[in-house]
């Protein structure tokens, strides 16, 4: 068991666990967190668990590294009924997978060019040795995004394909759950309505 876990005296907040997809790989387990309530930041922190528990010597590790695509905390969603407005809750990275040595990372954002709340797409390559971040966002022209969710969707740990769910709405779009798949090279399929 650990507990304050801290970078600079601050507690990390909101620790996601990250699964291994599509099939278990190794002893170590990872975590991811950021710093989730901050208008804008760019600081991501990898912590790993080495080995097992039952081994009696796993060691908790923290890396800190740098996204370049910074975050922000998401406005509330718009919707036809602007009387009320979907919360997207904070920038805290909300579902993750390790797929070999990469972990693809979801969290809702700002979109700084918009203000939009939409999703940012992290891949954190190397992750046993060295370590970087790439990033995109998730956008759309009209639809405000909430809630990711990532699923590793290729057939073994050579393919980093995803599978991606989301809710959104818009002034023009009633609440809705949508999915889209990420290709091994990277590539975005359009997303359907799973639930409008």
């Amino acid at each position: 068991f650990y507990s304050n876990i801290k970078y600079q005296g601050n507690s990390l907040r909101s620790i996601c666990a990250i699964q291994n997809g599509p099939l278990p790989s190794g002893n170590d387990n990872y975590f991811i967190s950021v710093k989730p309530i901050d208008k804008v930041n760019d600081t991501v922190f990898l912590l790993r668990v080495t080995t097992t528990q039952k081994s009696g010597v796993a060691r908790l590790q923290m890396t800190v590294l740098k996204s370049p695509e910074k975050y922000g905390f998401p406005p509330s969603a718009l919707q036809p009924d602007t009387t009320f407005k979907l919360r997207t809750n904070d920038a805290r990275v909300l579902s993750a997978v390790r797929i070999g040595n990469t972990i693809q990372y979801l969290q809702n954002s700002i979109n700084f060019k918009t203000f939009q709340a939409h999703l940012t797409h992290n891949t954190i390559y190397r992750i046993a040795d060295n370590p970087y971040i790439k990033a995109r966002m998730i956008t759309d022209d009209s639809l405000d995004f909430g809630y990711p969710a990532i699923a590793a969707a290729g057939k073994d740990e050579n393919d980093p394909s995803v599978a991606i769910t989301f809710v959104y709405s818009s002034p023009w779009h009633f609440p809705g759950m949508a999915l889209m798949y990420c290709n091994r090279y990277g590539e975005y399929s359009i997303f359907i309505n799973v639930k409008k």
